[in-house]
């Protein structure tokens, strides 16, 4: 399972790729929560950020593994509109994701 970034194919297939390896996925969706839940249900694997999957791990019954890489980290950013970008509540709002994220 992998999360919909517009395809089926990601980072971690091109790690799997130098490994002369490929996956097989059964299924793509928009967030990884919703995969832990399908997951659960069936016999397939699922690749999630660590610190979400040590967290769902048990509320969900899943395994977890590593994996067979050093993956690296990922940037997470916060998109608006232009015409916010004055707005102080906006701004704050976007201050407080920023801060619980960062």
């Amino acid at each position: 399972m992998a999360p919909d970034l517009g395809g089926r194919r990601g980072v971690i297939d091109e790690w799997l790729k130098q490994m002369n390896k490929r996956r097989n996925i059964v299924c793509s969706v928009p967030h990884f929560l919703s995969t832990c839940a399908l997951a659960a249900q069936s016999d397939h694997l699922l690749t999630v950020p660590r610190l979400l999957g040590e967290k769902v791990a048990k509320n969900f019954d899943l395994d977890l593994h590593e994996l067979p890489f050093v993956m690296l980290g990922f940037t997470i950013g916060i998109h608006w509109h232009q015409t916010r970008d004055s707005d102080p509540e906006h701004a704050s709002f976007r201050n407080f994701v920023m801060a619980a994220v960062g």
